[in-house]
């Protein structure tokens, strides 16, 4: 950070894994910021992992825990490595993306991350830009807070913002814990913003593995947006019971693969297999065009598209 601060452009290559001590990567006074790797403003970063971790370590939740925290208007390359062990209860379990940042992320794995009581367990960017080319979004979990309110993107949570996700494999991000409560894109949360994904992989997430009240509405959540999939295979998605009571309400909630609500949906090859969700497609004002998209071999257990007029 103090050396950041200084410079217009910095490049730093990776020899071993980099593990937080107690969950600290360093003081304020060492140029850390809240314990976690901060990016300053307006710089431009190169971060060459060659294939090492970085590593917060944390077993519990506490604020500003995120294993990266880039601030607004940085330029910021990660490439060849592993982003994990950030466990926060405010915004960011891995990733916390300022606005203005543009981010891109070569072959770089965001997995293992937890948030508690708010958004973004992977990755959490407000009115900035993200490019993943490879890697994965994978095993990052939200957990319910004692606020008892809905969690929105346990892989990805994208609020005016612009994402393009290339190869990229999302797998196993959901919520966990106990009473863990109504989750919103379990892969992907986006809220105005334009998320575009191409040959990617969206498998097993939003599984519950006991009988304890996870519930994850959708793997992919996108309202007031632009979405963008092109020969990306759906594969293994959704809740274990299907069908799940409110615990507040009588009425029953209606697992969904893909919820666009005020939404452009583009779809383009691809395929849709093995999921386990009530609708693949949920469509709420929309305007939806699907081409050459293989819907075959779920289990869905009423209609496979909801349309609401």
């Amino acid at each position: 950070y103090a050396l950041m601060d200084q410079v217009d452009s910095v490049t730093l290559d990776f020899h071993a894994d980099w593990n937080a001590e107690n969950g600290e990567f360093g003081s304020l006074k060492n140029g850390f910021r809240d314990d976690t790797i901060y990016i300053p403003e307006e710089v431009k970063l190169t971060l060459n992992l060659n294939g090492h971790t970085i590593n917060r370590g944390l077993k519990e939740d506490q604020g500003d825990g995120h294993v990266i925290l880039i601030a607004s208007d940085a330029e910021v390359t990660i490439n060849n490595g592993t982003i994990t062990g950030g466990y926060s209860n405010d915004e960011g379990g891995g990733l916390y993306i300022k606005g203005g940042a543009n981010v891109t992320l070569n072959d770089v794995n965001v997995t293992g991350n937890t948030l508690k009581g708010d958004d973004g367990a992977g990755i959490y960017m407000y009115g900035a830009t993200l490019t993943m080319n490879g890697g994965s979004i994978s095993g990052n979990i939200l957990q319910r807070g004692a606020s008892l309110a809905d969690e929105y993107g346990a892989g990805i949570y994208a609020e005016d913002s612009t994402v393009t996700l290339i190869g990229v494999t999302l797998k196993n991000n959901g919520c966990g814990g106990p009473k863990a409560g109504m989750i919103y894109g379990s892969a992907v949360y986006s809220t105005d913003s334009k998320v575009t994904l191409i040959n990617c992989t969206v498998e097993g997430n939003g599984v519950t593995k006991d009988d304890s009240d996870y519930y994850c509405t959708s793997t992919v959540y996108a309202e007031d947006s632009t979405l963008v999939i092109e020969n990306t295979s759906f594969i293994g998605n959704g809740s274990k019971n299907i069908w799940q009571r409110s615990e507040y309400s009588d009425d029953y909630r209606a697992s969904t693969v893909i919820s666009a609500n005020d939404t452009d949906l583009t779809m383009s090859g691809g395929k849709f297999t093995d999921n386990n969700q009530v609708f693949l497609l949920s469509l709420l004002d929309s305007v939806v065009t699907v081409d050459g998209v293989d819907f075959t071999g779920n289990k869905s257990l009423a209609l496979s598209v909801y349309v609401a007029c």
